[in-house]
């Protein structure tokens, strides 16, 4: 049989030979550290190595942005997933955090904003903005916004001018509808409105909405909320009718900060612009995603989403009516996404916590969204991932409960959110080392029985032929049983790769019972 396009003719074995070829096509991975989280560089894997989703540690003395004025507990540090933004200011070598602060019957909202020399250690400094109770506080005003809600903040490095250095994105009543509309600022604690005739959005996403600048393709992206019906994905369910809406994130995209590629609405926004939604696989009731904050990483995106969780098989969470005496859960964790494109996410981990709920009485206990968009220490060989935690369930101010919202601060490893270990091998695609050292970031070290618990052993592999390349077998692999973030992979003491530059091979990690988080090729 043959297929003809245009003037161009393949008979299927052609095509097959080409798909073929395209799948065996070497990977270029330059310098760049190569996750585990997807199939991205991997060919397969035996039966008895699987993937394993990490959690991070919480910080010992959490929370790390207290509200531990008198005052401050007269109102409430955000609320509905509105959890802000921590990003490093390397021009006053800071770390700044932009939250939302409402008072207790939410008729007065401003932004909540401190600032960090090393991360951990928050000040609120008093601004000379906002008098609240009588006090001078850390709280933004925007002249042009007195609603001060939902807004994205960010540090723009592509910023056309010093005056526009920070960029904002922020809701507005416009001509009696409400919208989102872009602001800047050179300091990043003044702002000015950007005047423009077509908003960001023409809706206002109620949600903690998230900016990035995306500088491969030169193009700023928002990840906001949109709102539709879940039978555009799955079948109607008992308890989940037809016109049931959940809420998900949508993703819009910008080449000047100004115009902007889509106007998703808030209860129904076009396939293409939807970063991820529920699905069959999810628990009936755990299908709405407040948030979707991004983290850049490695040339792709670690996406974090907080779960609404509702009691199991009794009610959608966005059928909520304010009731004081529901009985749903009414709780927020945290779960892992991952996207290749900064567009469409896929989830991690078999939809397991990554950031769970705190223990009962805790100030974590009821909800935990992340903030955006993490913090990669790679001086301590770290990712610090912020939250907010509260005690106090969704429904708050129906339920008559007193609901407070602290930072916290949770510690993983450095490209720990996903590795791989049972007893088995993996085995990658064919790849084109350009350095002349291999690096691991693995561990064979068990708390309990310490190192040596596990180990790793690399073989590399013809990628052409599939056979174990002359010297670097299993046999010849030096195990590795410690725990070390740049493990220098050898072969009877020897490292230097320089012989294997530009030649596809095929790497076999072995592993029996070690963790392993990532590898990449290195110039020594």
């Amino acid at each position: 049989m043959r297929y003809q396009v245009g003037t161009l003719v393949l008979s299927i074995g052609l095509v097959a030979a080409v798909v073929e070829a395209a799948s065996h096509k070497p990977l270029k991975i330059g310098s760049q550290r190569q996750l585990f989280i997807d199939d991205h560089v991997v060919e397969s894997m035996e039966p008895r190595v699987y993937r394993h989703l990490n959690q991070p540690l919480k910080y010992r003395d959490n929370p790390v942005i207290r509200m531990d004025q008198d005052w401050e507990h007269k109102g409430g540090l955000s609320h509905g997933g509105d959890c802000g933004q921590i990003f490093y200011d390397p021009d006053r070598k800071l770390y700044r955090f932009y939250g939302l602060m409402v008072n207790w019957d939410w008729s007065q909202k401003w932004i909540f904003y401190a600032e960090s020399k090393d991360g951990i250690h928050w000040v609120k400094p008093r601004l000379g903005q906002v008098e609240y109770l009588g006090y001078d506080t850390n709280f933004i005003s925007l002249p042009f916004d007195k609603e001060a809600t939902s807004n994205a903040v960010f540090r723009d490095p592509a910023a056309k001018t010093e005056d526009e250095r920070f960029k904002m994105i922020y809701f507005q009543m416009r001509d009696g509808k409400r919208v989102m509309m872009p602001a800047y600022s050179r300091d990043g604690l003044h702002w000015k409105a950007y005047e423009v005739e077509r908003p960001v959005a023409n809706f206002w996403s109620d949600t903690n909405n998230n900016l990035l600048w995306d500088p491969d393709k030169k193009r700023y992206i928002l990840y906001l909320r949109s709102f539709n019906k879940l039978s555009r994905w799955m079948t109607p369910e008992p308890v989940y009718p037809a016109d049931a809406r959940v809420r998900t994130a949508s993703v819009a995209t910008s080449v000047d900060f100004l115009n902007w590629d889509t106007q998703p609405t808030l209860r129904d926004a076009p396939d293409r612009f939807i970063a991820f939604h529920a699905d069959e696989k999810d628990k009936v009731g755990d299908r709405d995603f407040y948030t979707l904050e991004v983290l850049p990483y490695e040339g792709a995106y670690v996406g974090f989403t907080s779960v609404y969780h509702t009691m199991f098989g009794t009610a959608p969470a966005a059928m909520d009516t304010g009731n004081a005496q529901s009985p749903w859960m009414e709780r927020m964790d945290v779960q892992l996404l991952w996207s290749r494109d900064g567009e469409r996410f896929q989830r991690v981990g078999d939809r397991r916590v990554f950031i769970p709920n705190g223990p009962p009485g805790s100030w974590d206990e009821h909800l935990v969204y992340s903030v955006h968009n993490g913090v990669v220490r790679e001086d301590l060989g770290e990712v610090w991932i912020y939250y907010e935690g509260f005690r106090g369930h969704h429904w708050f101010y129906h339920r008559q409960e007193p609901q407070l919202g602290q930072i916290g601060l949770a510690i993983l490893r450095l490209d720990g959110f996903v590795s791989v270990t049972g007893n088995g091998a993996l085995t990658t695609r064919p790849l084109l080392l350009e350095g002349n050292r291999l690096k691991i970031n693995a561990t064979g070290v068990d708390k309990f029985v310490g190192p040596g618990y596990g180990n790793v052993r690399v073989e590399v592999l013809d990628a052409a032929t599939g056979e174990t390349l002359a010297g670097f077998g299993k046999e010849e692999s030096d195990a590795f049983g410690g725990d070390e973030i740049g493990y220098t992979a050898s072969w009877k003491g020897k490292s230097d790769l320089s012989a294997l530059r530009g030649k596809a091979v095929r790497l076999r990690f072995h592993l029996d019972k070690a963790k392993l988080f990532s590898f990449w090729a290195d110039q020594e």
